[in-house]
């Protein structure tokens, strides 16, 4: 990155959202422990690959039923390079294919075919933007094959590949976002079952939320005002009403914010929890087996992670 991008003051973040936290009910309690990021994504490596009867690691699963739920999970590998899976909450079998990596130096997006044993063959690569920075597979057009999203931080738009049906996808149609876009997620946030976007702007410290028109294609973002910075973005339901809320990690004030679902794919302004320094990855996930969603959070300049129990009665 160049320019003003790489300035990230921390005297500019200090003061964002203390006033919220005395305001607003709180569902997480913070619970600190010293424990790697690097463990962090490993552990949840090993939650993925012992459940759900996936097959093979870090891999895009293809032929999802249209009533299934889309998630992703992304897992940093270098600082330039990204690999996303799909998931689903369906029960029948998916057949795994392909694992999606993004380059943010090389302008990219590539695909790896499993080649049936664990092993990849050589990427077949697409052209994005500038700076892609985070990627997401889902099927966001309701035809069960898995599509593309990457967040192009350069030119300030999601990218959405559409599956041809196979292995092969159609060149990027691009959606406006706020300033420099680094994580993308797709979620059913106001209950269509159609897969709406989900985009934490990094420059603009707002959520963008695009909203599925039926057909794969999008309305343009509604903002959700973040903290300062933030990095990373998921959707999950963490206080039980079967809607899903936005987590987002937000660098440059310390915090996580949840914005919870109103029903009717808006929300509410976000509720922050103090993190350690500079959160840039965050997860959602029940630990303790209360059937509750905690949250998880990978504190980068601190060099541990945070366990967020919920509190939610």
């Amino acid at each position: 990155e160049t320019g003003s991008r790489l300035n990230e003051v921390d005297s500019q973040n200090i003061h964002h959202q203390a006033s919220n936290r005395n305001k607003k009910k709180h569902y997480f309690k913070h619970i600190r422990r010293q424990y790697s990021p690097i463990c962090l994504f490993l552990s949840l490596l090993a939650l993925l690959l012992l459940g759900g009867g996936i097959a093979a690691m870090l891999v895009a699963l293809i032929g999802i039923p249209k009533t299934a739920i889309t998630t992703t999970t992304t897992v940093a590998t270098t600082t330039a390079t990204t690999v996303t899976t799909a998931t689903t909450t369906s029960t029948s079998t998916s057949t795994t294919t392909s694992t999606s990596v993004t380059t943010t130096s090389s302008t990219n997006v590539g695909v790896l075919f499993n080649n049936g044993n664990g092993t990849f063959a050589a990427q077949v690569t697409y052209s994005t933007g500038s700076w892609p920075y985070s990627v997401a597979a889902a099927d966001v057009n309701g035809d069960s094959k898995v599509d593309i999203l990457v967040a192009n931080a350069g030119p300030d738009n999601i990218g959405v590949y559409l599956n041809k049906g196979n292995g092969t996808f159609a060149a990027q149609v691009t959606y406006s976002t706020s300033t420099e876009p680094r994580s993308v997620t797709a979620a059913d946030v106001n209950g269509d079952s159609k897969l709406d976007i989900i985009v934490a702007n990094h420059w603009s410290y707002n959520v963008g939320v695009l909203l599925n028109n039926g057909n794969g294609t999008f309305a343009a973002q509604v903002t959700y005002s973040t903290g300062t910075n933030p990095w990373s973005v998921v959707a999950a339901d963490v206080n039980g009403d079967s809607k899903l809320d936005i987590l987002v990690a937000n660098s440059g004030p310390r915090n996580v914010g949840v914005l919870l679902n109103n029903g009717n794919g808006t929300f509410a302004a976000q509720v922050t929890y103090s993190t350690g320094t500079d959160p840039y990855s965050v997860a959602a996930v029940d630990v303790n087996g209360d059937s509750k969603l905690d949250i998880i959070v990978a504190n980068s300049g601190s060099n541990n992670v945070g366990v967020l129990l919920s509190a939610c009665n």
